[in-house]
């Protein structure tokens, strides 16, 4: 009988040893040869695949081994090239026996055409392009507009931002600087300045106008108040105008910042304004210099003056002191139980103008100054 291993021809047994041979049946009269992807056993009595990064062509004791950049499968009767990542993706581990290169989608918002060796040759999406994970190239949004990952479309960026070139994310979207607004519902590409007389909201979303008393430029953020001795009447304002101006009151100024009115301008605390020459002239003595704002009507007495009306500038000084309050109601300047010019009459006195007192002569005659006094 012929042992499995061994083949017998006319009696004669042998050994099935040759390379790639075996033998795994009894009574065989010849050896078999190992198929391609596969060898004998090591007793010769059958055959194994070859593993995994390995091959076989047939007729072999042993299965070779893949070269570089080469893989098989078990049971392999040749290798093959191992796979490249291809567009869209990168390389995270290079093949080994039995496995293909492992690859993985390039980031979103990257790209690359032909595959990449890593994550690093995928290229980001230029100008605010955005792309799915895993593609080959990028789209853009267009300009003042920006890509909405959830809704997958491109929208208008916020009123108050702008975008350039479009972009993949509404943070990309830019903030108009200071004194610019973008109102446009459907996205801007630009941001536009407020013009003089206006200023932009915080939102930056619209222009608003200057408010009475301040004034702006082109592209303000906030108007800046009239200095004092200027005014701006109403709105829309680029310039405050003076108070010291012969059209308005030479020599005037304000009392504050932020005039809104020419009836803001007055005199300063050592002038008056004078009816008959419509400029500030300085008081005179008797006048209180530390009274502002002061015209003929309001002159400010010290104690010891007294004028004869509300329309006279000329300022005297009163015979006694003690009976001249001063002040600027011209009606209520003496002191009490005093009356008269100057104050000089006591209360139960009074005045006789010449004329009325018989035997004087016309040219002796005057209305406040030449007086006589009798009882009454």
């Amino acid at each position: 009988m012929c042992e499995v291993g061994f083949a017998c021809t006319s009696g004669i047994k042998t050994a099935c040893d040759g390379n790639g041979q075996y033998a795994d049946e009894l009574d065989l009269s010849a050896c078999k040869t190992a198929p391609a992807g596969a060898k004998p056993t090591s007793d010769r009595h059958g055959v194994e695949s070859c593993p995994a990064g390995k091959f076989s062509t047939g007729g072999e004791d042993e299965c070779s081994e893949c070269g570089s950049d080469k893989t098989s499968n078990a049971g392999a009767a040749g290798c093959r090239t191992c796979a490249t990542c291809g567009t869209g993706k990168y390389k995270i581990s290079d093949c080994s026996p039995g496995t293909e290169t492992q690859c993985s989608d390039c980031p979103k918002n990257t790209f690359t055409i032909s595959g990449a060796s890593d994550i690093n040759g995928c290229e980001d999406c230029a100008n605010g392009g955005h792309s799915q994970p895993g593609s080959g190239y990028c789209e853009n949004c267009l300009t003042g507009t920006y890509f909405d990952e959830d809704d997958n479309e491109c929208k208008a960026c916020p009123q108050g931002k702008f975008s350039d070139t479009g972009a993949n994310t509404v943070e990309i979207c830019k903030p108009c600087d200071d004194g610019f607004i973008s109102d446009n519902p459907f996205g801007a590409g630009f941001c536009s300045p407020c013009p003089a007389g206006f200023f932009a909201n915080p939102a930056q979303t619209a222009c608003l106008p200057s408010s009475p008393g301040t004034i702006s430029g082109i592209a303000a953020k906030n108007c800046d108040a009239c200095e004092k001795g200027k005014f701006a009447i109403g709105f829309n304002n680029t310039g405050c105008k003076f108070c010291d101006d012969k059209d308005i009151l030479k020599g005037s100024t304000t009392a504050n910042t932020s005039s809104t009115s020419a009836s803001s301008c007055v005199c300063e605390q050592t002038d008056f304004e004078s009816d008959s020459t419509g400029t500030c002239e300085a008081v005179s003595k008797g006048v209180k210099s530390s009274v502002g704002g002061m015209n003929v009507e309001t002159l400010d007495l010290e104690p010891g003056f007294w004028r004869t009306s509300s329309s006279s500038t000329k300022v005297l000084p009163c015979l006694n002191p003690k009976h001249c309050k001063g002040g600027a109601d011209t009606a209520d300047l003496c002191a009490d139980g005093h009356t008269g010019p100057l104050c000089a009459v006591q209360r139960d006195l009074r005045f006789v103008p010449l004329h009325d007192i018989p035997n004087t002569p016309v040219s002796q005659h005057s209305d406040l100054l030449h007086l006589r006094v009798q009882r009454v």
